[in-house]
Formats: C-alpha cells, sequence, structure tokens
C-alpha cells in the first residue's frame, strides 16, 4: 500500500508518499517534479480527457485517475464523461 499526498510534493517527499496531482498542477508540472520521478517518486495524476490521459503518460505517472463518469457535487458545472465516453478513454492504446 501506497500513501499518495494530494498536491504538496514538499509533504510527499518529507513523509516518503507518492505524490496525486489535480488536472491542473499536472498542466504546469516543475522540472523538480520530474526529477522526482525520474528518481523513484510514485505520482498519479487526475485527468478529465483524452489530454489529461496524455499529460500523465508524458509525466511518467504510474495511474492516471480518469473522472468523472457521472455527474458529482464535488465538480459542479463539469461535464461528465458518461460511460461510453469513459470505455472508450479507459480502453485507448497507451499512446493515447
Amino acid at each position: 500500500m501506497k500513501l499518495l499526498i494530494a498536491g504538496d510534493l514538499d509533504l510527499a517527499i518529507k513523509v516518503r508518499a507518492g505524490l496525486h496531482l489535480p488536472d491542473g498542477m499536472a498542466r504546469s508540472a516543475s522540472p523538480r517534479l520530474r526529477l522526482w520521478i525520474r528518481r523513484g517518486g510514485t505520482l498519479t495524476v487526475a485527468a478529465h480527457d483524452r489530454l489529461g490521459l496524455r499529460r500523465a503518460a508524458a509525466l511518467g505517472a504510474a495511474a492516471a485517475l480518469l473522472s468523472p463518469v457521472f455527474a458529482t457535487p464535488s465538480h459542479p458545472g463539469a461535464k461528465p464523461l458518461g460511460l461510453l465516453a469513459f470505455r472508450r478513454l479507459a480502453r485507448a492504446p497507451n499512446d493515447r
């Protein structure tokens, strides 16, 4: 089991945890984050579309969390993917 810290690289390093980045933070990943990943840091990234999945792959993320599938109060106003789009994106080749 791996503890993931959301959005705080310094804290993740301090407690020797993995890091989870929201989609917006993944868009502006720092060279320091990239170095941490190359040195074995575990990264997961939130993705909301094909571009988000590509971004996660380019960063070398161990996993991308693809969401939201359904409408959710945590993302008010966000258009949900729906089951068909989620399935299509989840099954796409790794070269997204």
